[in-house]
């Protein structure tokens, strides 16, 4: 059993800002497991000849012994609308593989992409990717994420956005959204109108 794991991007064989998936690793880690951990992210990592090319995702399962790699072409899905669901007693402040909690409030989604979740009100991320929204001057982000993503964690420390507590009052004062995630580089994502928010 591999209760945590890493999602990385690979661009023509190359992994991508792996530095910051090394940093959330070693932190997650020492929270699931009590004590540093004993490897590197990606001791002995070795890329298959048919993922060297394009763009591919590399997951990373672990436990406290060692890691389990799995390589998959990336094939983006679709994400322009969301709905907002409540979910005020969701917890998934680790990357957990079980995302079983997560895959249930996706079933909800009804004809929209995936979910935008709330708790008491205030905007967190979707099931897969944490959001950025444009104020007409600045890219804001929820201070209070579900999950902590790397590509947040970068973007913040690059001042390319700023982390604010976001309620659902601040929706109509925002002009439009990215996701972003490891694998969505947030120069590259669209900007989503806010008419794509739904309940």
């Amino acid at each position: 059993m591999y209760p945590l794991f890493e999602t990385l991007c690979l661009l023509d064989g190359e992994i991508q800002h792996a530095e910051w998936h090394e940093r959330r690793f070693v932190r997650f880690y020492l929270r699931e497991f009590g004590q540093q951990p004993s490897y590197s992210l990606l001791d002995g990592l070795k890329i298959p000849k048919e993922f060297q090319k394009g763009k591919n995702r590399l997951r990373i399962r672990y436990h406290a012994q060692g890691t389990l790699a799995e390589f998959e072409p990336y094939h983006p899905a679709p994400l322009n609308r969301l709905r907002l669901i409540e979910a005020p007693q969701l917890d998934y402040s680790l990357k957990w593989t079980d995302r079983s909690a997560l895959n249930q409030l996706k079933e909800q989604k009804g004809e929209a992409d995936d979910v935008l979740i709330l708790q008491k009100g205030f905007i967190r991320d979707t099931s897969y990717c944490n959001v950025v929204f444009f104020d007409g001057k600045d890219w804001l982000t929820p201070a209070t994420p579900l999950l902590e993503g790397t590509a947040r964690a970068r973007l913040i420390a690059e001042g390319k956005i700023k982390p604010r507590e976001l309620t659902l009052s601040d929706l109509p004062k925002m002009q439009g959204f990215r996701l972003v995630n490891a694998l969505r580089e947030f120069e590259e994502e669209e900007t989503r109108g806010m008419e794509n928010l739904v309940f």
